[in-house]
């Protein structure tokens, strides 16, 4: 089957269908709770609701949850993908809840970083959840897919910077049945996608698709077009690679999804040759408010050099340096314990990764005692000079996650799955561990989309 024919031929319902109803949070929960829960179901960001129509949404949105025996809808009717009830006359349902915006870990590390001025940053934690919404550009809209909206279309909005958006589940009532839904440069448009993107709709339960369910959806259908074929498959991307004109994507002739995912992160263009990076000696507070200025969600950590301008911190370019580890705002979800808010601001980048390994075993509270002066473990350093920051990134679990130019574009991807990352940074083929590049989540999406378009 082509690419095209196999991304059209599935609706991003059925990536869903065993993840059940979202995590979500009222308006007036603390940021703690808020955190509390990303912590425990080991998610990066919520949906905030609060009583319906008392509350304009996130970029002027509607999504609403209705009673479960209600019709759905949307503005634009069961056409856009939201089912309409399955009985006839059925009078719509109250609506019980609205959706105001979403709030990533990264809101709450902007938050973080505007916070720590003050004496008892406690306070940081105690605010409602909904005064984070809009502190990084995609909490300023809340998006949501129609149910049988197909793969392929999906691609546009999810590999240009949206990570996550709202899918309506269909209730016990209205199974999900239908036929994937065309979507046509003709409807409407929402911050520039042109693919399904809505942001008025209602239905009695909601579940988040993002980024990771797309990417192991691929996964398993490229793994089941291989089938027993794996090495035929392999021959063929290899002979494609090795008679590739050079500048242009070698990927450009793969017929199928298995074949692309078979082809180098370089064949397939999916490397992203910029990536920001900060020295593992800068304060990790400074790093937060230089992420939070270039609206980046996480940077990689670099050995540190003489040249490293640590009073005036900004991000800096990381090829050709050395990757000792990452610094994300999934990190930041540690921070839900005020032993580790308080500890933010004497802690390098650093001491704050190594740190966060040793609570792995000891808790959040010891790790970040103020009585133990970081790393908080003597036995951390116990190979390495305690003045070296950069090694203490690599003890334990800090080591971050990596390819070659040459690995396998699906290996990457079962990577970045098994790591829980959304980014595989691309270093040298030796083992000196100098950055070449990055391969997000994004950048794969986006490659794939690229060459479905191709084949039309």
């Amino acid at each position: 089957m082509s690419l095209t024919a196999c991304l059209e031929s599935h609706a991003v319902g059925e990536l869903v269908r065993a993840k059940g109803i979202m995590v979500d949070v009222p308006h007036s929960s603390p940021v703690r709770d808020a955190l509390q829960l990303m912590r425990m179901h080991g998610i990066s960001a919520l949906p905030v609701w609060a009583p319906p129509n008392e509350w304009v949404g996130a970029g002027g949105s509607s999504i609403m949850v209705t009673d479960s025996s209600s019709s759905s809808g949307s503005s634009g009717g069961a056409s856009e993908g939201i089912e309409a009830s399955s009985s006839p006359g059925a009078s719509a349902g109250k609506a019980r809840r609205q959706y105001i915006g979403m709030v990533s870990v990264l809101d709450v590390l902007m938050h973080f970083a505007q916070s720590t001025s003050r004496d008892d940053p406690s306070w940081a934690l105690d605010v409602p959840i909904s005064m984070l919404i809009g502190h990084c550009l995609e909490g300023l809209s809340c998006w949501t897919l129609p149910f049988h909206l197909s793969v392929l279309d999906s691609l546009e909005p999810m590999s240009k910077g949206v990570h996550r958006v709202l899918l309506p589940l269909p209730s016990a009532d209205r199974p999900p049945s239908g036929p994937i839904v065309p979507i046509t440069t003709s409807s409407a448009t929402h911050g520039g996608f042109s693919r399904g993107l809505l942001t008025t709709g209602s239905a009695p339960a909601y579940t988040i698709l993002n980024q990771v369910d797309l990417i192991k959806f691929m996964l398993a259908e490229a793994q089941a077009e291989t089938g027993g074929q794996h090495h035929h498959h392999h021959h063929k991307a290899t002979s494609s690679s090795s008679s590739s004109s050079a500048g242009q994507h070698e990927g450009a002739g793969a017929k199928s999804l298995a074949e692309l995912l078979q082809l180098s992160v370089k064949e397939a263009g999916a490397v992203h040759g910029t990536v920001f990076a900060v020295p593992a000696s800068m304060k990790v507070l400074d790093a937060i408010r230089c992420m939070q200025q270039a609206s980046v969600a996480a940077v990689a950590v670099l050995e540190p050099t003489a040249d490293d301008k640590l009073d005036d911190p900004m991000l800096v370019f990381g090829q050709g340096r050395c990757l000792v580890g990452t610094l994300s705002a999934s990190d930041l979800r540690a921070c839900s314990e005020l032993a580790a808010l308080t500890a933010l601001p004497r802690l390098t980048v650093g001491d704050f990764l190594a740190t966060l390994s040793v609570a792995q075993d000891v808790g959040i509270s010891a790790a970040f005692s103020p009585y133990a002066p970081p790393p908080a473990l003597a036995t951390l350093a116990s190979n390495s000079p305690a003045s070296s920051p950069a090694r203490m990134c690599e003890a334990r679990s800090m080591v971050p996650i990596t390819c070659r130019e040459h690995s396998r574009l699906g290996a990457v991807m079962s990577q970045a799955i098994a790591g829980r990352v959304h980014r595989v940074w691309v270093v040298a083929d030796d083992s000196s561990g100098i950055l070449v590049g990055v391969v997000t989540l994004s950048d794969i999406l986006r490659c794939i989309r690229e060459h479905a378009e191709g084949e039309r």
